[in-house]
């Protein structure tokens, strides 16, 4: 049996079991035969207490709620050790994380069906989580739906029950249908995970008529009989709650529970909870009715961003920020070498590169590399440019926090300011910042910091002057943060199309991303943009924040960005944030007063420089983005939805915000996401250093480790061992800390075997590795690996400091030692031939011989798991600072009063349907937190009425939040007439439309709230009508939740939540327009998303349209000018888009032989064109596709008028 190891951390010196001498308990224990609650200090390997407890923090009066966390440092490995250390600074736990109790018996779950499903009553509850100082009670999940941990499947053919194995190799778990529970029945006497336990299904029980409204386990581990309790709305900071255990609770003979002690509560609690008293009656219970009490405080680290916000602008403990980072620029990126032979518009201008110009640089590029979409989509993109007047590219300096502080970072990189160091300059040369595990060090009682300068990279796209908005002295910015990976680059698909909307797109590298090009393809890309006279935008471009982390020579976006190490996580998040409340204050700077004197970077390395009004880049005299009276917006998408998400909370100068694809609850996005990156960063680093046996050749079986590289995995050959047999234990031993793992290799049905092994272990992390093993780039930019013997290490380098040494061990059923492998050995090819690639791992090659050892970090635990299960929640607590989740209550019921900005932000937040990269629960979860989405009757009573729940609980009820298609709640079919699963028919899943954005034009005829009304009206067993619904009927049908969500700020401004549906299965995140969706009989979702989201932004926050007229984006075929033309009108040329060009680069139509004639241009003229061979080229965007119906005149009939563009939008810059 395995030895399990807790990150969740033991927790030291928490009380004695002895409670003599202690004062006595609220009131006490009735006498009973219930179930008890499991109260013992001195389990193995942890505590067994009901979590989280303040009687696991310690008195402290330095911190900001009195307490922090009490955990003992001691652990097996150095990577667990360094975050108890860090989990011992917390001030409290999370506000968000998941609260658990176990008891010595089964419960009778049944009660919580009836007590917590139906009315949202809370005097007949069975638990609560108590306000001590409010007496306010918290909603929350007890199996409701709000929570899914389903894991979603392979593709739309699976069977319902058909998980996808993306745990890597020869999980025993394989088919577990979540991470968290274990629900693998294992036969008597089977172990196949090695955890002691003969596992089995647990399944929520019938109830005899009462219903669960989920119909999935997420409340009870039966493994330890264990209740897991979900706040529904993330508590508040900085406050001591009681968990509340009525009598109402009862275990499988009717007794109600039971406390472990002589009193209804610990006696060390029992000042805490004596506030209890003036609350129990507005609770509808008495004190006789409590059965169990217990307190803990949740941390108030959400504070730290808001008072950096306030230190930024002179104000509060942090005010030095004010003066130690002026708002200033530190350099531009210079586009050409020489303008002029470029063409740009912009002669003596360098740093300014057209939207036209950009276009072109895009399609030459991607012809070799596909940068944007094929078809309608990428020539609609490609003309939205011509909405852009210029674009510019730079740097400027941020506080970082996240500065090296060991005193490793390499030359021209950043060390803190004094007195922590000497403040050395960020610049453009640094390769190794050092900054992979770096963590905040901020003190907002003292006002202690480390701080240093961070580098961030930015780029803005400047809208045409005839698009500027009456009254705007200046563009208002919209700031767009990019995804998981990817780089400011991003923004390029949506900038054009907001320029129409007078407003200018910037977008930030976020902390550790960048344009990451191989070496090899880097010549390629910079011979294309040499073609174009546009050297500059590659050198601007590969200008970013990431980082090589693993010793390939590549640059590695985002590769400490979502990992294991959770505190690092936590603070690259904030990091961003801070950069962006950086950006925005540089922004506002621009008061056509303030001067600016900035660095132009050449595309040859030299430096120019350019002086003027701060904010006026192309030199007109006025500024042409912000100021101090501006608008701001901020939006994007997957991590930028999660980092616009916890920025919109935090930075009132916000106007409005539109996070997408976002989350709030991060620990729900790790346990269900799919996400490359993310699987590898953290829940491989959760179970490495991971042993893998599969079958060779003959009867010999490949041993290979499996170990997160950066954010993707990497296998790491072993070795490779003959005569292994099903019922052989294979044991891994860690001979530096005495961890071991020991597992039974099975049969895989084909008489040979497989077996996996985990085992926690330290190894030199890569960043070390390069400065010992001198892993340097070549003149290629390429890094020579390092072939490592036992006899060539370098010098003071140990073994045991490379990675902790590791035995295998081959012991045969009968208990015999058959083999041990202490070293890597040769491997082969199928046919026996000896290979001469060996194993090789982060810059270092494992030469034949050398002695076993771990080559990467990690935890070593098993999934699906009680110990799995808690190191997760703990997690959570450790992420809340910088959680949307915990921003979301400030976009407008608690909004952040600073001196200079109007308190509160419009925000709309955008799920998007069925995603499972950021599982759209956690995005649902966000707009809860911010009252957005309504959870009760007092919140919504006219939602409440219609559908008989609040609008969150049916959106759960419609199995939105889980929104895993392989179950088939609801199958691909027409409306009313879906096919009910079966294993011959097997239709295909399909996710439910909330919000029907599209009025029913999709192609997908998506089920809505309307169908579910008339279905559950008959007679159904569909699980969504398990309770029941008000609307349904022919005159009252259910309508969507857009109509219900919602609320106002004190100026009109207004928030929302809108949920599009952009694919069968689901999708994370939408694209620039697509016009062809629309012209295929669909509806284009992604060009009504980017003008719902342009007016919403345009409108001050104040404006939500719902109009078919805004998915139309004129859709363009490719031209089919192919003869020689010229220009009918004048005999102008017509091979140059633009003014200067017959048709204005808009689109030319073939209309019969030698004849071609535009659409519409920008003075609605049609042009004709004769005899000219590159008429075709002067439409690089395509040409108008006349059998797009909104190329044909508009009728008086409203499906003539939908088809067509909205006036509104077409009157958008028609003014010049």
């Amino acid at each position: 049996m395995k030895k399990i190891i807790i990150l969740g951390g033991l927790f030291s010196t928490i009380c004695a079991c002895d409670l003599r001498g202690l004062p006595e308990g609220l009131a006490p224990t009735p006498a009973g035969e219930g179930a008890s609650v499991i109260f013992n200090l001195d389990a193995s390997p942890l505590p067994e207490i009901p979590f989280p407890n303040d009687l696991a923090t310690r008195i402290d009066p330095t911190s900001p709620t009195g307490r922090r966390l009490n955990i003992t440092k001691e652990a097996p490995t150095e990577v667990e050790r360094e975050v108890r250390e860090k989990a011992d600074l917390l001030d409290g736990f999370g506000t968000y994380s998941p609260i658990s109790v176990a008891f010595d018996r089964p419960l009778d779950l049944c009660e919580i069906v009836l007590r917590h499903h139906g009315e949202d009553d809370f005097t007949n509850d069975a638990v609560y989580v108590v306000d001590l100082e409010t007496g306010e009670p918290a909603l929350l999940d007890l199996n409701r739906g709000f929570f899914p941990y389903l894991l979603p499947g392979r593709n739309n053919g699976d069977a319902p029950d058909q998980v996808t194995n993306r745990y890597y190799g020869n999980d025993p778990r394989a088919q577990a249908s979540t991470i968290v529970f274990d629900d693998h029945p294992e036969a008597p006497g089977e172990d196949s995970d090695g955890d002691g336990v003969q596992d089995t299904r647990f399944d929520l029980p019938d109830c005899d008529g009462a219903h669960w409204r989920y119909p999935e386990n997420t409340i009870w581990e039966a493994e330890t009989n264990t209740l897991l309790i979900r706040p529904i709305r993330p508590l508040q900071p900085g406050k001591t709650y009681a968990v509340l255990l009525t009598n109402r609770l009862k275990d499988m003979n009717g007794h109600g529970v039971r406390s472990p002690f002589p009193w209804i509560n610990h006696p060390r609690q029992t000042a805490a909870l004596k506030s209890l008293e003036g609350h129990l009656d507005n609770l509808g219970i008495t004190l006789s009715e409590l059965s169990f009490a217990w307190t803990f405080t949740t941390q108030s680290g959400r504070d730290d961003l808001k008072v950096i916000r306030a230190g930024m602008y002179g104000s509060g403990p942090l005010k030095a920020l004010h003066d130690a980072f002026p708002p200033d620029l530190q350099s531009l990126h210079a586009f050409f070498t020489d303008p002029v032979t470029a063409g740009s518009p912009f002669n003596a201008q360098p740093h300014l590169a057209s939207g036209a110009h950009i276009a072109r640089v895009v399609s030459e590029v991607n012809q070799t590399e596909q940068l944007i979409e094929e078809g309608s989509a990428g020539r609609s993109l490609l003309a939205s440019m011509e909405n852009i007047s210029h674009f510019i590219s730079g740097s400027f300096i941020s506080p970082n926090f996240l500065v090296d502080k060991d005193g490793l970072a390499a030359e021209g990189c950043a060390t803190p300011l004094p007195p922590h160091g000497n403040r050395s300059p960020a610049t453009k040369d640094c390769e190794v910042p050092h900054d992979d595990d770096e963590n905040f060090v901020v003190d907002r009682h003292s006002g202690e910091m480390v701080v240093g300068e961070g580098r961030v990279t930015f780029w803005c796209a400047i809208p045409q002057a005839r698009f500027k908005r009456p009254g705007d002295a200046a563009f208002p910015v919209s700031i767009y943060g990019h995804g998981y990976g990817s780089t400011r680059f991003e923004m390029l698909g949506f900038a054009g199309f907001h320029a129409r909307f007078g407003i200018a797109t910037c977008s930030t590298d976020v902390f550790g991303h960048g344009l990451a090009i191989p070496p090899a393809l880097l010549g390629v890309l910079n011979r294309i943009t040499e073609d174009v006279h546009a050297e500059g935008l590659l050198a601007a471009l590969t200008d970013g924040r990431a980082r090589d982390l693993n010793n390939d020579g590549e640059k590695d976006s985002g590769g400490d960005y979502w990992t294991a190490d959770t505190f690092h996580t936590r603070d690259v998040v904030r990091q961003s944030v801070v950069d962006w409340m950086h950006f925005i204050r540089l922004l506002r700077s621009f008061d056509g007063q303030r001067q600016m004197s900035v660095s132009i970077l050449n595309p040859d390395g030299s430096e120019g420089h350019l002086d003027g009004l701060a904010g006026d880049f192309d030199g007109d005299g006025s500024i042409d983005i912000g100021g101090p009276d501006s608008e701001y917006y901020a939006w994007g998408q997957s991590m930028g939805g999660i980092i616009s998400g916890s920025f919109a909370g935090v930075e009132q100068a916000l106007t409005a915000a539109a996070p997408t694809a976002g989350a709030g609850g991060l620990l729900d996005v790790g346990v269900r996401s799919i996400q490359g990156g993310v699987k590898e960063a953290v829940h491989l680093r959760f179970m490495a250093v991971l042993l893998e046996g599969v079958p060779h050749r003959d009867d010999l079986t490949r041993l290979r480790f499996w170990v997160p590289n950066v954010n993707d995995d990497e296998r790491v050959e072993v070795a490779e061992v003959a005569g292994i047999v099903a019922g052989d234990r294979i044991r891994i031993s860690n001979l530096a800390n005495g961890e071991a793992d020991e597992v039974v290799a099975r049969d895989q049905g084909d008489g040979r075997v497989i077996f996996r092994a985990h085992v926690g272990a330290d190894a030199m992390r890569a960043v070390d590795r390069r400065k010992v093993f001198e892993l340097d780039p070549g003149p290629s930019g390429l890094v020579e690996p390092y072939v490592l013997n036992d006899d060539n290490f370098p010098a003071g380098l140990t073994l045991e400091t490379l990675g902790d040494p590791l035995k295998i061990e081959i012991i045969g059923a009968d208990g015999t030692l058959k083999q041990t492998i202490d070293a890597f050995g040769p491997l082969t090819d199928a046919n026996g031939a000896t290979l001469a690639l060996r194993s090789s791992f982060q810059g270092l090659i494992y030469d034949n011989g050398l002695s076993l050892h771990a080559p990467g970090r990690g935890l070593g635990k098993y999934r699906s798991t009680p110990d799995y299960r808690r190191f997760v929640a703990i997690s959570q607590t450790i992420l809340d600072p910088a959680d949307p989740i915990n921003f979301a209550p400030l976009y407008l019921g608690e909004p952040v009063d600073y001196d200079d900005a109007t308190p509160g932000t419009a925000v709309m937040v955008i799920p998007t349907a069925g995603d499972m990269n950021v599982p759209v629960n956690t995005a649902f979860a966000m707009a809860t937190a911010a009252g957005i989405l309504p959870l009760t009757e007092a919140e919504a009573p006219a939602a409440y009425a219609h559908y008989g729940r609040s609008p969150a609980q049916a959106a759960a009820d419609a199995f939105a939040l889980e929104a895993v298609v392989r179950k088939r709640r609801w199958t691909q079919g027409d409306r009313g007439a879906r096919p009910v699963w079966t294993a011959e028919s097997n239709p295909g899943g399909i996710q439910f439309d909330v919000d029907d954005l599209d009025m029913r034009r999709d192609r997908f005829h998506a089920p809505d709230f309307e169908e579910l009304g008339v279905l559950c009206k008959g007679d159904t067993s569909h699980p969504s009508c398990r309770y029941t619904w008000s609307c349904g009927d022919a005159n009252n049908p259910c309508k969507p939740l857009r109509e219900f969500t919602g609320q106002l700020l004190a100026d009109g401004r207004t928030s929302a939540l809108r949920v599009p549906m952009l694919n069968v299965e689901g999708q994370h995140g939408f694209l620039y327009p697509e016009p062809d969706r629309r012209l295929n009989g669909g509806f284009d979702t992604y060009g009504f998303m980017v003008n719902l989201i342009g007016d919403f932004f345009a409108s001050g926050g104040k404006s939500l349209r719902q109009e078919v007229c805004m998915n139309v984006i004129p859709a363009t075929i490719v031209s089919t000018c192919t003869y020689p033309l010229t220009c009918e009108a004048d005999g102008s040329p017509c091979d140059s888009p633009g003014p200067e060009g017959c048709g204005e680069g808009n689109a030319c139509l073939q209309a019969d032989e030698g004849i071609c004639a535009t659409g519409a241009s920008a003075s609605e003229t049609p042009v004709t064109c004769r005899n000219d061979e590159t008429c075709a080229l002067s439409f690089p965007y395509g040409v108008l596709d006349p059998n797009d119906p909104a190329q044909t005149p508009v009728g008086a009939d409203q499906d003539s008028i939908d088809n067509h563009v909205c006036e509104w939008i077409k009157s958008l810059g028609a003014s010049e």
